[in-house]
């Protein structure tokens, strides 16, 4: 561990002075004239004698030498502790990052051993049983990597551990598909309830070692047999990881030069062909080119960008409708309607722009989650108090709990685009459009079909009674000016 000298020496240099101090205030009680018999000391004797500068000093030695072994002893006791979980007493997270960075460990194999869906044992038993069950299971695997690898297991994640090993890539799998076989046999027993509990595994021997190891046991998780995947040098980390750095380096540059735009696609009457409303969509516009969400948009999630793109939507789509006639639709999210700052901005907007609201509709795509969460619940009764409008997002590819929908009492209902762009060849989504219009109309929801591309898809919809189109057909999304 490193340490500020003066840190160091502050403790011992305050000891010696005091000694020094009460010896030289002894030797005056009893009448010496300490500097006299210093010197006549180092002038008869040549400093042989043991004379108070000489026991000073050794004093001061041995206050030194505890003083420096009782810091080395707490040292090491310091970077023990620093260096352990203190649930389970594996080496914890820092102990790995210290191996993973020495020399030794370069030729090794990374593992990597996740416990799959911890989060629901912690949610149906509550945390202190769920630190009950990391116990057991950190016990249970650290004995069988000891057992098969004769290595240190560490806890890296809440539910995540890791290891090495030198051994060839065909015999560390051959061991972990025994280990895991071994570990998944047996049951945990928590409050007399007997819990299996399934690993995903991955490993790697490419740098960087834990990214693609990482990157392997993404593949695991999504692998319904529970496989332990191997990296390979053939998989495409490296170029993922070369696009992700290229994204986050222009959701950087956007958002500090504030090159979130909205654009907006018209969405035509099939009646009248009229457009009465535009939807905003978000757009990061460079000199050198306009920047789809569907390359930014996930991305900006993991990096904390998300409310702030959804912020600066919602402000500018605002200040550009407040001099247009026509309707606004904006998208918020799961995420926007539990998030307080983008909620505020929202209400604010509402506030300051009256004329923009009453010609609002709020689009949100539809989910489980959404549907039955207390948040979007309230955020729809605020939606009814305000006269803006609720249109379901992206219907027919989701949850598509047609009761639940009924519960918020939606003005619309968009159409996925999936199931309009080959509707004129596709039977069963024609019959899945047909089926969704009559419920809209029987229910007085009006229907919006995304993705309308050609005359003869917009024709077929017409026929079909969808009220409203928007699509390529009609206008690719366009800047407008707020002037």
């Amino acid at each position: 561990m490193n340490y500020n000298i003066f840190k160091l020496l502050k403790v011992p240099v305050i000891t010696v002075f005091l000694t020094s101090f009460l010896v030289y205030i002894i030797s005056h009680s009893f009448n010496f004239d300490f500097s006299e018999v210093v010197l006549q000391h180092f002038m008869l004797y040549e400093g042989l004698e043991l004379d108070e500068l000489f026991l000073i000093a050794s004093i001061s030695a041995f206050i030194l030498f505890i003083y420096y072994y009782k810091l080395s002893f707490y040292d090491k006791k310091i970077l023990v502790t620093v260096q352990t979980d203190s649930l389970t007493n594996l080496p914890n997270r820092v102990a790995f990052s210290h191996e993973y960075h020495t020399s030794q460990k370069d030729t090794a194999s990374l593992i990597i051993i996740n416990v799959n869906n911890f989060k629901y044992i912690n949610y149906h038993l509550g945390f202190f049983k769920g630190d009950d069950m990391i116990q057991s299971i950190s016990q249970r695997l650290n004995e069988l990597v000891m057992s098969h690898f004769k290595a240190p297991l560490y806890r890296l994640y809440g539910d995540e551990f890791g290891f090495f090993s030198s051994d060839s890539e065909k015999d560390i799998k051959k061991k972990l598909e025994i280990m895991k076989s071994k570990f998944e046999s047996k049951y945990f027993t928590i409050d007399e309830a007997e819990i299996f509990v399934q690993l995903h595994i991955s490993l790697s021997n490419t740098k960087p070692k834990l990214q693609t190891a990482m990157y392997a046991l993404q593949k695991a998780k999504e692998n319904f047999d529970g496989d332990i995947i191997l990296y390979h040098e053939n998989d495409n980390f490296e170029p993922m990881v070369k696009e992700n750095t290229s994204i986050l380096s222009l959701l950087k540059n956007a958002h500090n030069n504030n090159l979130f735009v909205p654009y907006f696609q018209p969405i035509v009457d099939n009646k009248t062909g009229e457009t009465l409303k535009y939807e905003a969509l978000v757009r990061i516009k460079t000199s050198e080119a306009i920047v789809s969400p569907f390359v930014f948009l996930e991305l900006s999630k993991k990096f904390r960008l998300y409310h702030y793109i959804s912020q600066i939507m919602i402000q500018k789509s605002f200040e550009i409708f407040i001099n247009m006639p026509e309707e606004l639709s904006i998208n918020l999210s799961y995420l926007d309607v539990n998030n307080k700052t983008t909620m505020d901005i929202f209400y604010k907007n509402i506030k300051k722009y009256p004329s923009v609201a009453r010609r609002l509709t709020v689009e949100i795509v539809e989910t489980e989650e959404t549907l039955l969460d207390d948040s979007f619940l309230k955020f729809r009764k605020q939606l009814h108090i305000h006269n803006i409008k609720l249109a379901i997002d992206d219907f027919g590819t989701g949850y598509s709990n047609w009761s639940n929908i009924l519960k918020l009492e939606p003005d619309f209902i968009k159409l996925d685009g999936s199931l309009i762009k080959d509707i004129q060849t596709n039977k069963a989504n024609y019959s899945v459009v047909e089926s969704v219009v009559l419920f809209a109309k029987n229910n007085n929801i009006k229907t919006v079909a995304e993705y309308v591309e050609t005359e003869e898809i917009y024709n077929i919809l017409k026929e079909m009674k969808v009220d409203f189109s928007q699509g390529f057909y009609f206008s690719r999304p366009i800047e407008l000016s707020a002037s």
